[in-house]
């Protein structure tokens, strides 16, 4: 069995790759340029061979999945073409005849019909696409993960801050490790039989979370004490830290989209979000079909 992971170099598609070759599974990875160091580093492990491919390049794409059984797909989120890059990848792996394709999708507090979020519209509409086209997909449902604070890493060395339009102190959500996303795509994706896959298949979207629930607040107090250094936790006006977002050169529609989810996940409602249904995070716990294969590891320190 030869299993695609496309994009292979993006942070979750590089730790499936990792997982799937330490389970002795043979993985094409799809990447844009073989020459890239993530992508020769890739190259290296047991098992994995490259291919080059482009989601703008449909004929690129039909050849890496040629062959192949079962995918992995995993698009940029600040895209404005994702919708169009990711039913095209699901039309293809059909017509192929490929078993299923496991998609990392976002989490499922932000995606609502009408939802102001961008990437939260993009993935209500692949997953409403491939439900009413009845492709066999799998949507895995991250929260935050650990890694998003990277963002902040300059900020923090250069004083000693991460700033965020929130208290961070809110109850709470499972945030994850990225390996472990990693993981739980491998075993999904890896699982012997055809029948081994029915339960997730039915079930569609997928919860995958970490192990214990984690505010930002704590997120940035594990970050702290793994650096040696004093890291304060700052909270700035919203309209303060859009401009932040802004000059690093994300466009305004997804700059929004993120201050949107980092009020979510400290629990707050963004303006236009009032009428919007409330959620208990805390109480959204990782789906029993994946439960039952699979087991989240990393804790926030472990990460840290």
């Amino acid at each position: 069995m030869t299993i695609l992971v496309a994009s292979a170099t993006a942070n979750t598609g590089a730790n499936t790759v990792r997982a799937l070759s330490s389970r002795g599974v043979n993985v094409r990875a799809m990447v844009r340029k073989a020459g890239d160091p993530r992508a020769v580093a890739l190259a290296a492990l047991p098992h994995v061979t490259l291919v080059e491919g482009d989601f703008d390049d449909h004929d690129s794409v039909k050849r890496a999945l040629e062959g192949c059984k079962r995918a992995l797909l995993v698009s940029g989120a600040f895209a404005y073409e994702q919708f169009e890059r990711e039913v095209f990848f699901v039309e293809t792996a059909t017509r192929l005849g490929l078993e299923c394709v496991v998609r990392i999708s976002t989490a499922s507090f932000l995606i609502h019909p009408g939802t102001k979020g961008q990437y939260g519209r993009a993935h209500h509409g692949i997953e409403s696409f491939c439900k009413t086209g009845q492709h066999k997909v799998i949507h895995l449902n991250p929260n935050w993960f650990f890694t998003n604070l990277l963002g902040n890493a300059a900020e923090a060395k250069s004083s000693g801050k991460i700033s965020l339009p929130c208290e961070g102190t809110g109850a709470g959500i499972r945030m994850i490790d990225p390996r472990d996303i990693g993981e739980a795509a491998a075993a999904i994706l890896s699982l012997e039989t055809s029948a081994a896959l029915e339960p997730l298949l039915s079930k569609g979207c997928i919860e995958l979370h970490g192990p214990a629930c984690v505010n930002l607040h704590q997120n940035v107090e594990a970050i702290s004490m793994a650096v040696w250094y004093d890291i304060q936790f700052q909270k700035v006006p919203r309209e303060v830290w859009l401009n932040l977002v802004l000059v690093m050169g994300i466009p305004r529609v997804f700059a929004n989209s993120f201050l949107n989810t980092v009020e979510q996940t400290d629990g707050l409602t963004p303006p236009g979000y009032e009428n919007f249904p409330k959620l208990n995070y805390p109480e959204i716990d990782t789906s029993a079909e994946l439960l039952a294969i699979w087991k989240p590891k990393y804790t926030l320190e472990d990460w840290a």
